[in-house]
């Protein structure tokens, strides 16, 4: 017996979006994503240009919305947890060794683990993160 039907790696917005719909298809749903949820995205001092927000959201905010939409739907997310290891089982699960040491088992798996850029280690790099 597996621990989740879907496994999503990755916590940014494609990762809580996915956890939406399987949520709202009665998937037990798990959500690791190794950093901070909202990925990239969340480091973003204002939004502006995305649908829904007229007076804008600040990057947090916008991943905390998704966050919040996700576990509406029963997504279990474990921040600070990466997956080290995906292993394909003969009867078709999966087994995900985690970062604190822990496994867990899942009828399948979703990677969306998004991107972070390079750092370039250019004055003023840092100042203008986000």
């Amino acid at each position: 017996m597996t621990d989740y039907d879907v496994i999503i790696i990755g916590g940014g917005p494609t990762g809580l979006a996915a956890a939406v719909y399987t949520g709202r298809a009665l998937l037990k749903t798990l959500v690791l994503e190794k950093k901070f949820v909202g990925g990239q995205i969340a480091m973003s001092a204002a939004i502006d240009n995305y649908p829904g927000f007229a007076d804008g959201i600040s990057g947090f905010d916008f991943a905390q919305s998704f966050l919040k939409h996700a576990q509406r739907f029963g997504a279990e997310v474990r921040e600070g947890v990466g997956a080290d290891q995906i292993t394909p089982e003969e009867d078709g699960t999966f087994t995900i060794k985690l970062s604190d040491g822990s496994s867990v088992t899942g009828r399948s798996v979703i990677l969306a683990m998004g991107r972070f850029p390079r750092q370039l280690n250019v004055p003023g790099e840092k100042k203008f993160e986000g």
